[in-house]
């Protein structure tokens, strides 16, 4: 239903569509997506075919270029264009003499959860553009985006992301009727993707493991892979190319495995072992950092639409998380003003327990649970109270408490601090006794006990036994080995207490609690490194030395 018209020059076979306004000589050899054309000649004619061929230039590149230098555990400051030629390109020409700013703004969100995930990207520019004479449209976005690396198994790791992965491929045959039909693949097409990330520390340190260079197809794609190191930053390209035809249903196995080998083959950006966290930093080496990061947020905070405080929250989270918790207050206290939720008034009170304002920790608590009255939050509200003393307005809160079996753990947990606090241990025992009783295997429950024993210093006798036993079945040990490490403490074995918070420590390197344990103990056997320890645990979380002076357990002087 469409007429175009062939050609052949200098050997060279061409498929000319003169109603295309972005057809440019960069791109006039590429073939229509069609099997077979029919010529229109005196006389007829029978179908000829139409050769495919991979087409000149990508009619989609991506180029990410990301700012990673603040430090690993800080946001990304990124700078992303999708650059789209020939007819795309031309839609993106309407688009940028029609779109409006909201919807610029709308897409660029979009754009963002494709890259850094749902409700994680801050956007602070967003503007299209359109080159005549290349016919190609773009779209430019800057964002700022979380930090890319998560720790795993005692190592900081980012996934290098570059084009398909073959995780979309998986045609469903699983009904009779559909088993012999073939799968028909879309094309022709190809696609760039370009990476530039500056590594913090000028990369010193880093390195790539896994599949650094791939070539690879499955089902009529083929795609070729690469990343490196190049002064101090991370290139990864990916070029895809997608062929029109189809997959035999004999072939679809095979397609399938091609896929999925393709989709094991991973590569990753390690980050060195000595790395330098963000509260190894000095206050002054922080604030540096954290500028060009703040800027960009102002500046997603003043482009973002009137009712939108998504940005406004990264920011308070961000300086919550650098211990600007002054700063952190300010913007959620604003968030709880324009649009309270359960969430804002939980952050603020983790905020002010942080600046040494407990009392108002528990009305911003108690704030939440009136808008949200979940029991975590009536658990939590609970404990806050009775290490300020209030255990009876605490103990009153648990008994009005509609509690099911999925409760059971926490609120075990939270009888047992605001009876220990109140001076009665023995209900303490009790429930945790019961709660283990019950479910003896239970991780969980056999560190809730262990930790409620290191707080109170009560039925020490067998308590390292079983702090062991829920460290050996947590399928996350950092908290069991804290715990079990103040056991020991209580016990005076400090080798043994300074071994499990190393440990504690190795898989979870900014428990701030372990931390200070931990500077304590230094301090006991003479390691004055410990005040260091100390130093940096109430730089992250200051309550944390009320919490363990209220169980008797301060550093020596």
């Amino acid at each position: 239903d469409h007429v175009i018209v062939r050609a052949v020059i200098d050997g060279q076979e061409y498929w000319l569509d003169g109603t295309s306004a972005a057809a440019r000589l960069a791109n006039l050899a590429d073939v229509p997506p069609f099997h077979w054309a029919l010529p229109l000649r005196e006389g007829g004619s029978g179908l000829v075919p139409i050769s495919p061929r991979d087409p000149a230039v990508p009619q989609m590149v991506a180029v990410l270029s990301a700012d990673h230098s603040a430090g690993v555990d800080l946001p990304v400051l990124m700078e992303m264009d999708l650059s789209y030629a020939g007819p795309a390109g031309a839609q993106i020409r309407q688009m940028a003499d029609a779109a409006t700013p909201e919807q610029l703004r709308d897409m660029a969100q979009g754009m963002a959860r494709s890259s850094a995930g749902e409700g994680n990207a801050a956007i602070y520019d967003v503007s299209v553009t359109y080159d005549e004479t290349s016919a190609v449209g773009t779209l430019h976005v800057g964002m700022i985006s979380p930090a890319a690396f998560e720790w795993q198994d005692g190592r900081l790791e980012a996934e290098i992301r570059q084009g398909v992965d073959g995780s979309g491929f998986n045609p469903d045959r699983s009904r009779p009727a559909w088993r012999d039909i073939p799968v028909v693949t879309p094309g022709p097409a190809r696609q760039r993707t370009e990476m530039r990330m500056i590594l913090p520390d000028g990369g010193a340190g880093f390195s790539i493991s896994g599949a650094a260079m791939t070539s690879a197809t499955f089902g009529n794609v083929q795609i070729d892979r690469a990343a490196q190191i190049v002064d101090g930053e991370l290139v990864a390209t990916a070029d895809t190319f997608y062929r029109l035809g189809e997959i035999a249903a004999a072939d679809i196995p095979a397609a399938r495995r091609d896929a999925r080998r393709l989709q094991s083959a991973r590569a990753e950006l390690q980050a060195p072992a000595d790395v330098t966290w963000r509260w190894e930093l000095t206050p002054a080496q922080r604030r540096s950092r954290a500028a060009p990061v703040l800027a960009a947020y102002q500046r997603a905070i003043a482009f973002a639409a009137s009712d939108d405080l998504g940005p406004l929250s990264a920011r308070a989270m961000f300086q919550e998380n650098i211990y600007q918790f002054a700063d952190a207050l300010e913007d959620y206290d604003r968030i709880a003003r324009e649009s309270p939720s359960a969430w804002v008034h939980q952050r603020r009170a983790n905020v002010l327990e942080a600046l040494g304002r407990p009392e108002e920790a528990i009305d911003a608590l108690r704030a939440s649970y009136e808008v949200d009255p979940v029991n975590g939050t009536a658990f939590g509200l609970a404990q806050l109270l009775a290490y300020q003393g209030r255990t009876s307005e605490a103990q009153e809160l648990i008994d009005g408490l509609a509690v099911g079996e999925d409760d059971a753990l926490a609120l075990a947990d939270a009888q047992a601090t605001v009876s220990g606090l109140a001076g009665d241990t023995t209900v303490g025992e009790n429930a945790m006794g019961a709660l283990v009783d019950r479910s003896p295997n239970n991780g969980e429950a056999l560190n809730s006990d262990c930790w409620f024993r290191g707080r109170f210093g009560v039925a020490l006798e067998d308590a390292v036994d079983l702090c062991t036993r829920a460290v050996e079945r947590a399928e996350y040990a950092a908290a069991p080995l804290d715990s079990r490490a103040l056991v020991h403490f209580r016990l005076g074995q400090l080798a043994e207490a300074k071994d499990d918070l190393d440990a504690a420590l190795e898989l979870a390197p900014g428990l701030a609690p372990s931390l200070y344990l931990r500077g304590i103990v230094r301090l006991a056997t003479g390691d004055t490194g410990g005040r260091q320890d100390i130093a940096t645990a109430l730089t992250m979380s200051p309550q944390v030395a009320r919490f363990y002076a209220s169980h008797g357990i301060q550093p020596p002087q």
